[in-house]
């Protein structure tokens, strides 16, 4: 009540407080530490906290207390500080049961989602959600995304974990499968765009779901990410999709080597050249063993690189591949 009265006072301005931003974050573990942060670290807690100071605070002080702010290697998930855990439990303790219970669900659709999504997921209508969703954007745990009616994304990256990590992991899975699958229903006509998405959520949920869809999806999504020349991304993807075709009932040696392929031409695209050579040396071997000239003659190539004046020098594998 206060505020409104405030609000209503015609000299009242109101200043839009942001976070932090990576240079911030640098300065601040700087500062409160005496660590000088490698940018792997900097990087992480930039992107788990979004540069809110109170969260930047608490996972630091964990980090420093566990003796960690030198060894956080880059794509590493950091655990929310118990205090963190709290503040966000404290603000969605105002959230009614329905409405607490659909954001748990929406959490395993990702850091942003569409409504209809989450309904097909909850298996209720869109308009029984409305009143769950205003409820949510008026406690700040959800916010609209300009621009894009019918979409919204968790206030904070950290609201979505703590939600997510309450979930069993059994439970969790099943979830991932689900939403696969209404996912791959909803983007039926547009999936091309939606295929990383699709190839993480089969990923997640095996062996709930069958590993060959995530290994199709992914292998698809990292042919995409090269066309896109996001090549980083593409080699993740083709990762993922080493690591689930493990898991399949038949293991497909032909498709294994194919994929290996496809990660070292996305490392080598990236200019992550070692990366690039294990891939390719890899895929070599396995293309000896299949007794594919073809998958052979491109994993050489590639181990080569672009590179044509490039020089075997001390590397022992260059002239006998």
């Amino acid at each position: 009540p206060e505020l409104i009265a405030l609000a209503r006072e015609p000299t009242t301005t109101f200043l839009p407080l942001f976070g932090l931003e990576e240079p911030d974050v640098t300065r601040f573990i700087d500062q409160t530490t005496g660590v000088a942060p490698p940018a792997s670290l900097v990087s992480a807690v930039f992107e788990e906290t979004e540069g809110n100071p109170l969260f930047v605070g608490e996972l630091v002080r964990l980090l420093a207390q566990e003796g960690e702010l030198t060894s956080v290697v880059p794509g590493t998930r950091l655990a929310i500080p118990a205090s963190v855990r709290e503040v966000i439990g404290r603000r969605l303790a105002h959230l009614s049961v329905r409405s607490k219970d659909a954001l748990t669900l929406a959490s395993v659709l990702g850091q942003e989602f569409e409504i209809e999504a989450l309904s097909r997921l909850a298996e209720q209508s869109a308009r029984e959600l409305v009143d769950v969703v205003d409820e949510a954007i008026l406690a700040r745990a959800l916010t609209q995304i300009p621009g894009t009616p019918g979409r919204l994304r968790f206030a904070h990256a950290l609201i979505r974990d703590s939600l997510y990590d309450s979930i069993p992991a059994g439970i969790r899975r099943r979830l991932h499968r689900s939403a696969g699958e209404v996912l791959d229903s909803l983007y039926r006509i547009e999936r091309e765009a939606h295929l990383a998405e699709l190839a993480n959520h089969f990923f997640l949920a095996i062996p709930e779901a069958d590993a060959e869809n995530a290994v199709e999806y992914a292998r698809r999504a990292g042919h995409v990410a090269v066309a896109r020349l996001a090549f980083e991304e593409a080699a993740r993807l083709f990762d993922m999709a080493l690591e689930a075709l493990k898991l399949t009932r038949q293991p497909d040696d032909a498709l294994r080597c194919e994929l290996l392929l496809g990660k070292g031409d996305a490392h080598a695209r990236a200019g992550d050249t070692l990366a690039a050579k294990d891939s390719f040396f890899a895929a070599a071997d396995l293309a000896r063993l299949l007794d594919n000239p073809e998958q052979l003659s491109r994993a050489a190539i590639g181990y080569g690189g672009r590179i044509v004046w490039l020089r075997a020098g001390r590397d022992r594998r260059f002239i006998p591949l």
